[in-house]
Parts: structure tokens; sequence; C-alpha cells
């Protein structure tokens, strides 16, 4: 009887197993499928492809991976990982929103807060957050290559933590 229950136990297993591997297959190609229909939609407006979801997610882990190591100006790093790959007169402004570089460094010393000037007093300053949104959405396929390539460098630099 105890022979039979284990058996039991497994073919359970089994089939748990089968049918995690199939919903992981199908979000898999729901995901492929988002892609191409980005991809075709940028087409359509005569962009180049945005980057895949799974780009996206190697860049954001490899980017905390390698910002952990990094001992310099976080502000000249990021412009170091993302130069070339991005238009560079965005990629000052974007950097200097993430890093709060754009109201110069006179007034942080001192502690008063910057004044922003603003086309309009109703904006409210944006989340560092949204700049490395658009930082991002910035990327192409053909330049994401590079950057993936510029932070694996970083990581296998960086001293290993335990």
């Amino acid at each position: 009887v105890d022979e039979a229950a284990g058996d039991r136990i497994t073919i359970s297993a089994g089939l748990l197993l089968h049918h995690v591997l199939a919903v992981q297959e199908l979000e898999e190609a729901q995901e492929n499928a988002e892609d191409a229909r980005a991809a075709a939609a940028a087409a359509a407006a005569g962009l180049p492809p945005p980057i895949s979801r799974r780009q996206m997610g190697l860049v954001r882990s490899l980017l905390r991976r390698a910002a952990r190591g990094v001992e310099a100006d976080a502000g000249s790093w990021l412009r170091s990982v993302f130069l070339g790959a991005v238009p560079e007169r965005r990629l000052r402004q974007l950097v200097a929103e993430l890093v709060g570089e754009e109201y110069g460094s006179s007034s942080v010393e001192y502690g008063v807060a910057p004044y922003r000037y603003r086309t309009s007093a109703a904006l409210p300053p944006r989340a560092p957050e949204a700049a490395l949104e658009e930082l991002f959405g910035l990327l192409t396929r053909g330049s994401v290559g590079e950057v993936i390539e510029r932070l694996k460098r970083q990581v296998d630099a960086s001293p290993r933590q335990e």
C-alpha cells in the first residue's frame, strides 16, 4: 500500500511539473507575440524596433549588479554605459535627472532646495524611475547588445559579494 501511495505522489508531482512548464511556455509565447506587435508598430511608424522584454530584464538585472561595484561618480558611470547607444544630448539630460545633477551641486552642498525651472508651474518634478524608463525606451534592439556587453564586463570586473 505504501508503494502505491508513493507512485501516486510521483505521478502527481510529474503532472504538476508538466503543467507548470506548459504555463511557462504559454507566457513566453505571449511575451513573444507582444514583442512582435511592438516591433510591427514601431516599423509602421518608421522607428527601429524597441528592445524585447527579455533584453529589458537582462539590462535591469545587469545594471543593478554592476552598480554595486561602482565607486566612481554615478553620473559619469551611467553615461559611459549608455554612450553611443542612445542620443548623447538626451543621455546627458536623463542621467542628470537620475542622479540629481540637473541643478548643480552647490544647492546640495548648502542644503538649499533648488528652484525648479519648468515651463508650467503645474508640472511636478519627475521621479528618477521615469527618467530610467525613458532611458530604456531610447534603446533599440541594435544598441542594447552594446549596453549588455558593457554591463557584463562591469559585473565580471567587480569584486564578488558573498
